[in-house]
């Protein structure tokens, strides 16, 4: 009886534990295991599934809802014919086959880029990023304040549900009503300085925006409250999302019990990495830049600019940045330089685009490409020196 009860003690301390949640490298096997020990107590799979989510939301990164259903699914299935969680778990440690990943590779690319890949609003840099963002992917979008980062996030989002994506706008920079009306100036190309709450509705210019925001084949959700990776890990499963934009990185909330501000950025940035792969979306994450020194405040922003934590350059499969000189900064129209300073899967380099201020709305006034409906078109004669062919970020390193 002694023995006995030590081992339930044993049991029940694991159990407890276990539902905290755990890392990444054990997830599965720890929620095969859940799920083995509440499914033998013959509680129904879906009040399982139930019971699991606060050990789903636990984890580091969460695990997304609807991978815990399939591993509660398949351990009752097992269970019924016989093997043990020992068995399913042993199954899951064993590595893929390199053979049996390029066939998948080969397979997913079949299907063809559109259903792969996120067109930006932005011609040249959909094209530079071979067909847009990709799913999986994690990317940062760099500028300081007034360079339009904010307006390119949003119109992200709103050109990914004009082709028919689900994207998911986190933002703690505005209200979800003045992201709103950002779109309805974008969407409608309207003064956004008379866009107040009471032309809703009733000016036609207005009404005529939002006809055609709602014509979109896609959606763009929006979230205005406190926000941390386990937040965004939630919202992609409740609404399918198929793109993230976060505006922006330094207001997401650390992970609790971590002080130093570097340690609780490059925490969030990894959480964030192996969110991309969990859910096979693109995050594109807005971000301040570190200040320069003064007598370099108009040198192009470089991959170490990223503000708070060097392990963001290392996470992001991509990072752009948005640049204009101190100078240039007057006006309702500016020119702004995109940068494509990372890109994992293809060749980096910049092309001219233009802020209209009062639209928030950033545009691209010409292609860069010879042939524009070409997606992979090489860059013009005249444009070889600012389009650049390498995948080395350090290149940029001298700028």
């Amino acid at each position: 009886l002694r023995q006995r009860a030590d081992l339930d003690g044993r049991n029940k301390r694991w159990l407890s534990e276990a539902m905290r949640g755990v890392g990444t490298g054990e997830r599965n096997d720890t929620a095969a295991r859940l799920a083995g020990y509440f499914l033998g107590k013959q509680i129904p799979v879906d009040v399982v599934t139930t019971m699991l989510e606060p050990f789903a939301h636990g984890c580091s990164p969460p695990l997304p809802l609807r991978e815990l259903a399939i591993t509660v699914q398949s351990v009752e299935q097992r269970r019924k014919s016989g093997e043990s969680i020992e068995d399913l778990a042993a199954e899951d440690e064993i590595a893929e086959d390199l053979v049996a990943a390029a066939e998948r590779w080969a397979e997913e690319q079949s299907r063809g880029p559109q259903l792969l890949r996120i067109p930006t609003p932005l011609p040249t840099l959909t094209r530079m990023l071979g067909g847009g963002w990709r799913q999986g992917t994690l990317v940062y979008v760099g500028a300081r304040p007034g360079r339009g980062k904010s307006a390119l996030g949003l119109q992200c989002a709103a050109y990914a549900a004009a082709k028919g994506k689900r994207a998911l706008y986190l933002t703690l920079e505005m209200q979800n009503t003045e992201a709103a009306m950002r779109v309805i100036a974008q969407e409608g190309q309207l003064d956004g300085s008379w866009l107040d709450a009471e032309s809703f509705g009733r000016e036609e210019p207005v009404r005529r925006a939002i006809e055609q925001i709602r014509m979109f084949p896609g959606a763009v959700k929006l979230w205005d409250k406190p926000t941390n990776v386990g937040t965004v890990a939630r919202l992609i499963q409740v609404h399918n999302a198929d793109l993230v934009v976060i505006d922006y990185m330094q207001l997401v909330a650390p992970p609790p019990g971590v002080r130093e501000r570097h340690l609780q950025i490059s925490q969030s940035s990894r959480a964030l990495k192996l969110l991309t792969g969990s859910a096979k979306v693109p995050i594109v994450v807005l971000s301040s830049l570190n200040r320069p020194p003064g007598d370099s405040a108009n040198r192009r922003p470089i991959l170490r600019d990223l503000k708070e934590s060097g392990d963001l350059e290392h996470d992001a499969d991509v990072v752009v940045f948005l640049h204009t000189e101190d100078s240039k900064m007057g006006g309702d129209m500016r020119e702004v330089e995109v940068i494509l300073a990372k890109n994992r899967r293809g060749r980096i380099g910049d092309f001219p685009a233009t802020l209209v201020g009062r639209n928030y709305l950033m545009r691209e006034e010409t292609t860069r490409y010879a042939d524009p409906s070409a997606p992979h078109a090489p860059p013009a004669e005249d444009d070889t020196s600012r389009i650049l062919g390498e995948r080395d970020e350090d290149v940029l390193a001298g700028f």
